[in-house]
């Protein structure tokens, strides 16, 4: 394919993903038009060269895909099951179908792709903080009192933030993009959008992700690791100055931003957990689970049955759609990803590849957290981060053959 068709389609995608409150149908976005012509590209690139990629990572996913589909057979609302799972492999196509587009992509190339990622991720995030600070109405649609941008509400923005965050903050430390001032501007705008969306989950992964990552430099047997940690804890005491500063020059300024945290964080709300949102995700997973414990109740069927809403956790989700098969098949996919992250550790100090998934290693864990409370498998900016994954995979794998031939 073209690099500038490529480049366009990838960076258009991932700036469209946060625009989620403009629809074209009942769920349908930009971002899912522009992922479909990425997977049409790719169908027709694969048919002319009789051949796709489908690395390991993808394939752990199937067997979770054949449990919810027959979850489908047992839900009493099949079509709302069918729909749901039909969503979740969209993703999971449109996944396979970025990695094998980018795959092809020569070192120069890619290195230009990911400098333009990290662009727009930036030019997002700057136009969410002028809407929130300065022009309210710039592209959200309502005040929340906390960062929602283009997305329709503020848990959207803080799952987006984090995620794309976590893969920048990798990027940049492995100098797989420049580390430069601009670099380093964008990720200190990231995180201070993250905080102000003042949602839990994003800032109790963002909080983990700063501590297991030093931890896990600061604890290593290395000592360029060693020092990396100590430079990384230093430059995060003098980021913590900017977010502060932002923070509560937030809650002083912007119309609702103080009542908002106040909400979110008081302690009626931690006192209120036993019978609040979170206890009626879990009695209503547990209900589901009881009822159908083999396959679950299929997803998209726990609403109006069990709860109003839809399960809000990845695990309890798991759980009530897809019973003991939909956990173990989950788990399973589960492995591999942590599996291909821990890859990277062997060759890190020889490979920038590796040393990306060595990186990102302790960021994942943390959105391991962030998952518990959010539905990650739906989510257009996990997807994005699977098919990151599967290309450092390959490109470690390729660069390890190269030298075994060498």
């Amino acid at each position: 394919m073209n690099f500038s068709l490529t480049i366009s389609l990838f960076i258009s995608y991932v700036f469209l993903s946060a625009f989620l409150e403009i629809t074209l149908g009942a769920r349908i976005v930009p971002a899912d038009i522009v992922l479909l012509l990425i997977v049409i590209v790719t169908m027709l690139t694969s048919i002319k060269k009789r051949i796709i990629s489908l690395p390991r990572i993808f394939v752990s996913f199937v067997p979770l895909i054949i449990s919810l589909s027959i979850s489908v057979m047992v839900a009493q609302n099949k079509i709302s099951a069918l729909f749901e799972l039909a969503i979740m492999i969209f993703g999971f196509v449109g996944s396979i179908s970025i990695y094998n587009v980018i795959n092809t992509l020569s070192d120069s190339q890619l290195a230009k792709l990911l400098l333009g990622y990290t662009y727009s991720i930036g030019v997002l995030t700057l136009l969410c903080l002028i809407d929130f600070f300065f022009l309210p109405g710039l592209i959200s649609s309502r005040n929340l009192g906390g960062i929602q941008g283009p997305f329709r509400n503020t848990g959207q923005a803080g799952s987006f933030f984090v995620v794309h965050l976590f893969i920048i903050l990798s990027l940049y430390v492995t100098r797989l993009i420049p580390r430069n001032l601009i670099n380093a501007v964008i990720i200190l705008m990231i995180m201070i959008a993250l905080i102000l969306t003042f949602k839990r989950a994003s800032i109790l992964s963002f909080i983990l992700g700063c501590i297991f990552y030093v931890c896990f430099l600061i604890f290593s047997n290395s000592r360029q690791d060693k020092k990396l940690g100590i430079v990384s804890l230093l430059a995060i005491g003098l980021f913590s100055i900017f977010i502060t500063t932002a923070f509560f020059f937030a809650l002083d300024n912007v119309e609702q931003a103080s009542s908002r945290f106040s909400y979110k964080f008081s302690s009626d709300v931690v006192d209120g957990f036993g019978d609040g949102f979170i206890a009626e995700n879990i009695k209503s997973s547990l209900n589901a689970f009881t009822d159908s414990p083999l396959f679950g109740v299929g997803l998209g069927n726990v609403s109006g049955v069990y709860q109003f809403h839809e399960i809000h956790s990845t695990y309890f989700g798991i759980l009530a759609y897809g019973g003991i098969f939909g956990v173990l098949t989950y788990l399973f996919f589960v492995a591999h990803i942590l599996g291909g992250a821990f890859s990277g550790r062997k060759w890190r100090k020889t490979n920038k590849w590796a040393a990306f998934l060595f990186i990102l290693t302790p960021f994942i864990l943390a959105m391991f957290v962030a998952w518990g409370y959010t539905y990650h498998l739906r989510k257009r900016e996990f997807w994005f981060l699977i098919a990151l994954i599967a290309l450092a995979i390959n490109r470690l794998r390729i660069s390890r053959e190269m030298k075994n031939i060498g």
